[in-house]
């Protein structure tokens, strides 16, 4: 039977709920930071997402570089079910400049803004960051939260009140808008481009209420159709001071290394060469000490955040073992393999189905369209296997977990 993807994804989890070795992972003893070693980027996306379909828990994964959280989040955003799959979120790193014409990338601004803003929630939410993205500094989270402007229709507002309130949360006023974080007021209208969102949005007021919230056209200034989606606007503001990332997440959130001394070297290496950069400035004489020093505050010590990081609880990934200063104490002797390939070797594949099924295996085909997942279904049926689970998901490699009877 081939399964519709949702139901596909949910029954591959259920598969790893409630493995013991992977408890003893992800729910470590006290005082203990479990590790694992050798697993396949397939298999450890899997038990995070099944970790994340179990719980109401964020968790928080820490990697070597961008590059390493945007391989994690394609997985997981693979594995997970649609409702889950949306609150699998990068936070990048974001560099900032003494110079006031400077200014991060909209992308960068609006991902941390989605990130911060599911963090500061809760819930089941995973956010996936290079380590040195723990660098900079955030707003308080009970900040943060507070100066949330929700705008629905129905709602009263005066229009200079909504105006110092969308710059006190770091938009531009501009004439016209075409860009996140920029807006626009004039005759009983607002226009609003979200950070984040794809489109801007219209409200219509009268008087100082709210009537309606449309998209618009940037182009031809024409509205379109009712916005559904909850306006809901965070600060989206160049943080130059405040909290270390950890701080937004509840005590009971999950902490995931992948690559502990990657990390760390990550961290000493983002710190080392923003020195150099710092040392620069003063040398040319662009800043002074005085100035340097306050634009320095809006990072945090390398040594600082290690220090947080082992002063919570948290799980290590690691392809091989190696010493960090990210403690990692407790060996957990987790064992999957890739799966294997079979191209141009059915006969081989064949074999291998038969003997998985003998043994009891719990069998998944993911494929990357219905069409190749019509032509699995028809070759299984000839091996006599038309029950199959078959799932359209862009999963980048299988892997094999023999302990728990898996096999993707």
């Amino acid at each position: 039977m081939q399964n519709n993807t949702s139901q596909f994804q949910q029954e591959l989890l259920r598969s790893l709920t409630g493995d013991i070795k992977l408890g003893r992972l992800f729910a470590p003893p006290a005082g203990e930071s479990p590790f694992a070693v050798g697993l396949p980027d397939s298999f450890k996306a899997a038990a995070v997402a099944a970790l994340l379909c179990a719980g109401q828990r964020p968790v928080c994964l820490l990697t070597p570089d961008a590059e390493a959280a945007a391989g994690w989040l394609e997985n997981l955003r693979a594995l997970l079910p649609p409702e889950l799959a949306e609150n699998a979120l990068l936070l990048p790193a974001v560099e900032l400049s003494p110079f006031t014409d400077f200014q991060p990338e909209a992308e960068a601004v609006a991902a941390r803004l989605a990130a911060l803003t599911a963090l500061a929630r809760g819930g089941p939410v995973c956010v996936a960051a290079p380590a040195e993205a723990l660098l900079g500094r955030f707003e308080p989270k009970e900040t943060f939260l507070a100066d949330r402007l929700a705008l629905t229709p129905g709602a009263t507002i005066e229009l200079d009140e909504l105006a110092a309130r969308l710059v006190e949360l770091g938009y531009a006023r501009e004439s016209m808008i075409d860009t996140p974080g920029t807006f626009a007021c004039r005759g009983g209208i607002a226009d609003i481009f979200p950070v984040g969102w794809e489109r801007p949005v219209r409200l219509d007021f009268f008087d100082n209420e709210i009537e309606t919230v449309r998209y618009f056209n940037p182009e031809t200034q024409r509205s379109a159709e009712t916005c559904l989606r909850e306006l809901e606007l965070f600060p989206c503001r160049v943080q130059r001071g405040g909290v270390s990332l950890l701080d937004y997440m509840p005590a009971d959130a999950y902490l995931l290394v992948d690559e502990a001394a990657l990390c760390e070297q990550n961290l000493r290496e983002a710190e080392r060469e923003r020195q150099i950069y710092f040392d620069g400035l003063l040398e040319a004489r662009r800043l002074g000490k005085k100035e340097l020093a306050a634009f320095a505050a809006a990072y945090l010590p390398a040594e600082e955040i290690i220090q947080a990081i082992n002063a919570r609880p948290h799980s290590s990934f690691m392809q091989l073992a190696a010493k960090s200063a990210l403690t990692q104490t407790l060996h957990i002797d987790v064992k999957a393999l890739p799966a294997p390939s079979y191209v141009g070797q059915l006969a081989l594949f064949a074999k291998d189905l038969k003997k998985w099924r003998r043994e009891g295996r719990r069998i998944f085909f993911c494929v990357s369209s219905k069409l190749r997942a019509n032509s699995l279904r028809d070759l299984l049926a000839d091996y006599d296997y038309p029950e199959a689970a078959i799932g359209v998901l862009p999963l980048a490699a299988g892997f094999d977990y023999p302990a728990g009877k898996l096999i993707v």
